[in-house]
């Protein structure tokens, strides 16, 4: 076969995903796959066709729901690995690889979860956060990757991260289609394991389908179904008496203007995506300025004598979380520089190490962000009695779900905020987690040396370093930027312990008792 026939086979092959005609796309594929070693071409134009072709079967299985197509590229990919390697880069090729995983595990979101689903969910996000370490190293994130990655999050739950990660790719392209839809699905699973919504919510429900429509890249199959979705959310709008017509661009324009009168400070928490508040999650007004986040809910209240006791374990948690976030925004304003009227003298060893008091704020709320999560572990074992028989009680280790029956015990629990809770645990998790670099910076900031240095200033001049066996190094722009996605990280697990509790607070309410509802105000001293 000709190479340029190849190509424009592997067009038309688009053309027909695009336009939801899989089934000939399918026959295509399989046809240039019969022929791919009579190409007339070098053996490395052979494995580009074949990523490519790969690449295809897991899109035409994924939109088709047929799974085995899916499972065919994802074969390929894996058996291909190292040839792949050596024409791609590794962010394309564990993109391509978890985009696979996930196209063939069967799972919906709205329906009963299970530790080893989740496990098996784990090793599809584990491949994407490789992907997106990898695209960082090479200079940047595609949109699509960051969609994929908050298509995972949202499929377990975590939805404050996924909401973060689709902004952040349509702030990139807003014509991705997948972007807008997602962003739409995640809010009607917010609005399910929040048990509340707004109007802004459902009108940003309708809001995504609409954009996604407009992009022009829906197949029409899909049009049909958003259409269906956006008259369903109208219809509820109606029912509730709000005017559906409203002026999108009128409203933008109020939600800025009252994002604009805000704080230096509020807007930094808005803007960053650090505000422990349900309303936060999609829209930057005013009503987005608080941790205003409470276990009770303005519908139906909930119910049981854990409600309070957990109440103030998350006006704790808030309260840490809080002075680590203030931290971060007094580093960003604050000096760079040593302060020559400060106190505090160290001697000049020209090691290369930044000692200055305003990087210190950045060390102590990394630990603080541990110190939050480590709450939530002791909170979750005594509310559903899953304290470890031994051992200190850890976020990222308590579950143990290797044993039969602890993981039994937390399938009953049947807790959608609890598995969310779960996911983030692995991805920190010492052995296999892509995010276990974090507990190691914290273990070396709480016991060992971790230095800090400018970029490409690192020196040592008399060896200062040299005497000891391990000394971590970060570049202090490095550390800043992984802080900020720790900080995200510990408020989706504040947000998911919330929710954990309203989900058990709904449960079992009996008829004839009052009900805790949301009347969360400033505590007056």
């Amino acid at each position: 076969m000709d190479i340029n026939e190849v190509v424009s086979k592997m067009g038309y092959v688009n053309d027909l995903i695009n336009s939801g005609r899989f089934d000939s796309a399918y026959e295509n594929v399989k046809e240039i796959l019969g022929n791919i070693n009579n190409i007339n071409t070098i053996n490395s134009n052979k494995i580009i066709i074949l990523s490519n072709l790969a690449g295809n079967l897991i899109d035409i299985g994924s939109f088709s729901n047929e799974k085995s197509i899916a499972e065919e590229g994802l074969v390929m990919f894996i058996n291909n690995k190292d040839d792949m390697l050596a024409i791609m880069s590794k962010s394309s090729y564990y993109y391509n690889l978890a985009n696979g995983m996930g196209a063939v595990l069967e799972f919906n979101p709205h329906s009963d979860a299970d530790i080893s689903t989740f496990i098996k969910l784990n090793e599809v996000k584990n491949n994407y956060w490789k992907s997106f370490k990898f695209s960082r190293e090479d200079g940047g994130t595609r949109p699509e990757l960051m969609v994929n990655l908050a298509n995972t999050l949202k499929r377990q739950y975590r939805i404050s991260e996924a909401m973060d990660y689709y902004e952040q790719a349509i702030f990139m392209d807003d014509s991705i289609p997948q972007a807008w839809v997602n962003r739409s699905e995640a809010l009607e699973l917010l609005n399910e394991l929040s048990t509340t919504f707004s109007y802004k919510m459902i009108k940003e429900v309708i809001r995504g389908y609409e954009c996604a429509i407009k992009t022009g890249k829906c197949i029409p199959s899909w049009t049909a179904t958003y259409l269906r979705k956006i008259k369903y959310n109208e219809d509820i709008l109606s029912e509730l008496c709000v005017d559906t017509a409203e002026d999108i661009n009128t409203d933008e324009r109020l939600t800025r203007e009252e994002h604009d009168a805000l704080s230096h400070y509020q807007r930094f928490c808005i803007d960053n995506k650090l505000m422990l508040s349900d309303h936060s999650l999609y829209c930057n007004c005013y009503a987005s300025s608080k941790d205003n986040i409470t276990i009770a809910t303005t519908e139906k209240g909930v119910f049981g004598d854990f409600i309070v006791p957990m109440e103030m374990v998350l006006n704790r948690l808030k309260a840490e979380y809080s002075l680590a976030r203030k931290m971060l925004f007094e580093y960003k304003i604050g000096s760079e520089f040593f302060d020559e009227d400060s106190e505090a003298c160290y001697s000049e060893l020209y090691n290369g190490e930044v000692l200055y008091e305003n990087v210190e704020k950045l060390r102590i709320a990394f630990r603080s962000c541990f110190g939050v999560l480590d709450k939530i572990a002791v909170a979750l074992c005594k509310l559903f009695d899953l304290k470890p028989d031994r051992g200190h009680i850890y976020f990222h280790n308590f579950w143990q779900v290797h044993d039969e029956k602890r993981k039994s015990k937390i399938n009953k629990i049947n807790n959608k905020g609890l598995l969310g809770l779960f996911s983030i645990a692995m991805d920190l998790n010492d052995k296999n987690g892509e995010l276990a670099f974090f507990r190691d910076w914290r273990n070396d900031l709480e016991h060992k040396l971790l230095v800090i240095h400018e970029k490409d200033m690192l020196v040592d001049l008399y060896n200062s370093y040299g005497f000891f066996d391990e000394v971590k190094f970060i570049e202090k722009e490095e550390f800043e930027q992984h802080l900020l996605q720790l900080m995200k990280i510990v408020k989706s697990a504040v947000i998911l312990f919330v929710y954990t509790i309203r989900i058990e607070g709904k449960r079992n309410i009996p008829d004839d008792v009052l009900t805790i509802t949301n009347t969360i105000e400033r505590k007056i001293l």
